[in-house]
C-alpha cells in the first residue's frame, strides 16, 4: 500500500514514503500491538451508553431558522435513517438577495467567501449530523428524502457566510421514515488488517519528522509529519473530497502556523471519521517524538508526538 505523509498546511502532495508492514505476513500472522500504538475507536464504532444518546424521537417536528448560525434540533439521529424535509420560507440576505429554500447560483463575490457548504448554493438550507464541528455538512432540497451519514444530534443551517447577514425565515419540517418491522442484518465488514496491527513506532524510524523545505541552507526545516494516510492516490483523494477538503490552488498559498499543531492533527482526523473514509485508525508514537521546534519561516509549534495513521476505505 502507498501511505502519504503529510504536514499539516502543506501541499497535498508534499512529502510521500511506502509503509510496510514489519515482520512476518500481517495477513497470516498478528503483529502484537506495541504499547506506544494507540487504536482509535470511530464514532462509528462507539456503543450507545446512556439513554440520553438513544436515538428515539418522534416522528415528525417543524423548525424556524432566522439567522444564520446553526440551530441545534436536539434530535438525536442513527446512521443509516431516512429523513424526509420539506423546507419553505424566504430570506434576504444583506447584499440585497432574495433566496428561496434552494438557494441561488453563487456570485463572483461569493467565490471569495467561506460557507458552510461551498459545494451548496448561497442561502440554501444546509444540515450536519454529529456534536463535532468536524462534521460534513449537506444540502436540503425543499422538499426531498436524506439518508443519515452517522449517528449524532442534527444540525441545521442558512448557507451563508459570516459577513452575509439576513432577515426572513425558512420553516425546516422533519418527518422520518416508518422503522422497518425486522431490522436488516448489516452487512459483515471486508477482513483488514487494523492500522494498530500493522505499524510500530519503528515503522515511521526512516521517515523524516519534518518536511525538508527549508528557506536557505542555514535555516530551519519545514513542519512536522504529524498524519499519514495509507490508500492510493484515488482514495486520498476521495477522502479529502467527502471530508469537505479542498485541493491548494498553485502551491504558493502560506499561513502562520498555530503553536497548538494537534487540533489541526485531530481536527483531520474527526473530519475523515464523520465522513467515514478510513477502515481504521491508531496514534503512533515514534522513537524520537518531535515535541517542540522552530518552522521555516520562524514559527514555534509544540506537540505531543503522535502520528495519527489512518487506513482509508
Amino acid at each position: 500500500m502507498l501511505a502519504m505523509l503529510l504536514a499539516a498546511g502543506t501541499p497535498l502532495w508534499g512529502q510521500t514514503a511506502t509503509i510496510e508492514p514489519s515482520g512476518p505476513s500481517a495477513a497470516s500472522t498478528p503483529v502484537a500491538v506495541h504499547p506506544r500504538v494507540e487504536a482509535i475507536v470511530s464514532m462509528r464504532d462507539k456503543p450507545i451508553v446512556s439513554p440520553a444518546a438513544t436515538p428515539a424521537h418522534k416522528q415528525n417536528y417543524e423548525f424556524t431558522l432566522k439567522d444564520s448560525d446553526w440551530l441545534d434540533t436536539g434530535v438525536v439521529l442513527a446512521a443509516g435513517e431516512q429523513v424526509n424535509f420539506t423546507v419553505s420560507g424566504r430570506f434576504t440576505l444583506s447584499d440585497g438577495r432574495a433566496v428561496g429554500p434552494d438557494g441561488l447560483d453563487r456570485g463572483w463575490m461569493d467565490l471569495l467567501r467561506q460557507f458552510p457548504l461551498n459545494q451548496a448554493k448561497v442561502g440554501a438550507v444546509v444540515a450536519r449530523v454529529s456534536d463535532m464541528g468536524a462534521s460534513v455538512p449537506f444540502p436540503i432540497e425543499a422538499s426531498g428524502a436524506v439518508t443519515m451519514p452517522t449517528s449524532g444530534k442534527l444540525f441545521l443551517r442558512v448557507n451563508v457566510s459570516n459577513d452575509l447577514t439576513g432577515t426572513g425565515s425558512f420553516k425546516v419540517k422533519v418527518k422520518f421514515a416508518p422503522a422497518a418491522k425486522v431490522a436488516a442484518v448489516a452487512a459483515p465488514r471486508e477482513a483488514a488488517v487494523a492500522v494498530a496491527e500493522m505499524v510500530t513506532p519503528e515503522t515511521f524510524g526512516d521517515v523524516p519528522r519534518r518536511v525538508s523545505d527549508k528557506a536557505n541552507d542555514d535555516g530551519n526545516e519545514g513542519d512536522m509529519v504529524n498524519f499519514a494516510l495509507v490508500g492510493t492516490r484515488g482514495q486520498v483523494e476521495a477522502a479529502y473530497k467527502a471530508a469537505g477538503w479542498v485541493e491548494q490552488r498553485n502551491g504558493k498559498v502560506t499561513h502562520k502556523i498555530d503553536p497548538e499543531i494537534d487540533k489541526e492533527r485531530d481536527f483531520l482526523l474527526q473530519c475523515f471519521d464523520a465522513a467515514g473514509v478510513f477502515s481504521s485508525a491508531a496514534y503512533v508514537t515514534p522513537a524520537d517524538p518531535m515535541l517542540k521546534a522552530v518552522t521555516a519561516t520562524g514559527g514555534s509549534f509544540f506537540s505531543d508526538g503522535r502520528i495519527v495513521v489512518m487506513a482509508l476505505k
